[in-house]
């Protein structure tokens, strides 16, 4: 993995999320680039690349907008491996990924909620169950296609392999 276009390209989601789209809700939602950005790299470059990447931007995002720190990076490493383990270096990136991004956008959202519901904190998720995390994984969905294609460009991964997910 050419290890500056993986930084440079980590920044750039980083810049993203926190002026651009977190500034911007879509349908009462902010999408998160950083599920996008980690889905994507989890197939490119495996379970161990993206893990540690989710483990890096859960606890920056814990940092900016969170009270508890280590819940986000905790489910994003758990949610990065797996999609990792499954879906590395697949051969229909595309569709899968968008597929694994609606999956991952609901159970990092269920998983951050338990969570903190656990450790006695206010969360929002009630609020956000139905629509709004329909909303959320749809807008996510949408952003994978552009993600992939751009991770693919920059940081030009290595060979693909069929699908087998044992």
């Amino acid at each position: 993995m050419p290890k500056l276009r993986y930084v440079i390209s980590l920044l750039v989601v980083l810049i993203l999320q926190t002026t651009f789209l977190s500034r911007f809700p879509v349908m009462e939602t902010t999408p998160s680039l950083f599920l996008v950005y980690l889905v994507a790299l989890s197939i490119l470059y495996g379970s161990k690349w993206g893990g540690y990447t989710g483990i890096g931007l859960g606890l920056l995002e814990d940092i900016m907008f969170s009270n508890v720190l280590g819940v986000h990076a905790l489910v994003y490493f758990l949610c990065a491996s797996f999609v990792g383990r499954v879906l590395y270096h697949n051969q229909n990136q595309l569709a899968t990924g968008t597929v694994m991004t609606v999956v991952v956008s609901f159970a990092s959202f269920l998983g951050n909620g338990l969570i903190l519901w656990l450790l006695g904190q206010a969360t929002t998720t009630l609020w956000m169950l139905g629509t709004p995390l329909l909303y959320f994984a749809l807008i996510n969905a949408i952003l994978y296609p552009v993600v992939m294609l751009v991770l693919r460009r920059a940081l030009k991964p290595e060979r693909e392999r069929r699908f087998n997910p044992f």
